[in-house]
């Protein structure tokens, strides 16, 4: 941003700030009245091809103005969202990174947020449309945006995406919400496709559950934080799945790793397979060997946290160094020691049932 914009965007603040104080003070009391203030937040998306979109919604200037970024690889903007006490209607006014000025309003339509604005192409041609924000839970959000007919949203959607709520570290979005890039798999049936186990449908991915086998980040991490929400799918028998970490070694129905078990009634168990180092409490120890899982090293869990299934539950797994810790809904379920230190891919299994998932998080802690 050049320093001519920086300057007329720091005018803009202070007369706003200035000019339109009884107004602005209630502003994020009536946007907390609305029920809108979820979307105030970090939120990251992807187009189809997979590139990530970063959306930025934060309050500034006590609460008078909201702060919004958007960002698509080398493209991006910065703007303001303030109420006009004057017109008495929410609007935008934003800058991108050609320094081509936008300009919108921002009303309620039911339960969700809209944008009515203008954007400008790479050839500086403009298109009249509509964005719309609807909550679709805590940690989701999903995005469409519309073509304006005199003034109102065309029945359809150009297109739609759900966006993840990002915590303020640098986490990463494993899965997008809307398709399954940056992922690779294996099946035990090596005819059966990747699309035939594993699909992403409004918003979760869905896996069968069979043939068994395991889908596997391309990039491969070795100390990280991960939040995975799972639930088993509702009105079908409970069955097996696994969050597998640190996969080494050659591809196979187990492969060499450590696993946090998400097999119903007894997640929160610790294993490492095909020699994959696991020590713990003495007393919650194992110990096993068989072709499939190799030599076998494994902690029971503490105790159980699941939810009845069917239910949300959510996982947060600390893996750094040798140590791994796991977290269900809030409470430490078990905590292992001694793993391998070494890079690889992280892991979700097919095992036996249908399980879907709505949340797969990293931050790095490296």
């Amino acid at each position: 941003m050049s320093k001519r914009v920086k300057s007329l965007m720091l005018i803009l603040v202070l007369m706003l700030m200035g000019s339109t104080a009884i107004g602005q003070g209630s502003f994020k009391d009536m946007v907390e009245q609305q029920g809108l203030e979820w979307l105030i937040g970090r939120w990251k998306g992807a187009m189809d091809d997979g590139q990530e979109i970063v959306l930025t919604y934060q309050w500034a200037a006590q609460g008078n103005t909201i702060v919004s970024t958007f960002k698509m690889g080398e493209s991006s903007s910065q703007g303001m969202i303030y109420l006009d006490m004057d017109a008495e209607q929410a609007k935008q006014f934003s800058v991108d990174s050609q320094g081509r000025v936008n300009k919108g309003t921002w009303e309620v339509q039911g339960d969700k947020a809209v944008l009515k604005t203008t954007m400008y192409d790479e050839y500086g041609d403009a298109t009249e449309l509509g964005v719309t924000f609807a909550e679709v839970n805590d940690s989701t959000i999903k995005v469409a945006v519309y073509p304006l007919e005199n003034g109102e949203l065309a029945w359809d959607p150009w297109f739609e995406t759900n966006y993840k709520r990002m915590s303020d570290s640098d986490s990463v979005a494993l899965f997008n919400g809307k398709n399954l890039a940056g992922w690779k798999y294996y099946l035990v049936e090596p005819d059966v496709k990747m699309a035939d186990v594993w699909s992403v449908r409004d918003g979760l991915l869905i896996c069968k559950g069979e043939p068994m086998g395991y889908i596997a980040t391309k990039k491969k991490y070795t100390n990280f934080k991960l939040v995975v929400e799972w639930r088993w799918a509702p009105g079908k028998k409970a069955g097996n799945s696994g969050v597998l970490m640190r996969i080494t070694g050659q591809p196979r129905a187990l492969p060499k790793c450590t696993e946090a078990q998400l097999q119903s009634g007894k997640a929160g168990d610790i294993y490492g397979f095909h020699g994959f180092k696991v020590k713990g409490d003495a007393a919650r120890s194992r110990t096993a060997e068989n072709e499939m899982i190799g030599k076998l090293s494994g902690v029971s869990k503490i105790k159980g946290n699941e939810k009845t299934p069917g239910q949300w539950n959510k996982y947060e797994i600390t893996l750094k160094g040798g140590n791994l810790t796991l977290l269900i809904n809030g409470e430490k379920v078990n905590e292992a020691y001694g793993l391998d230190i070494v890079a690889g891919n992280i892991g979700l299994q097919s095992e036996g049932g249908e399980i879907h998932f709505r949340t797969v998080e990293l931050t790095p802690l490296d």
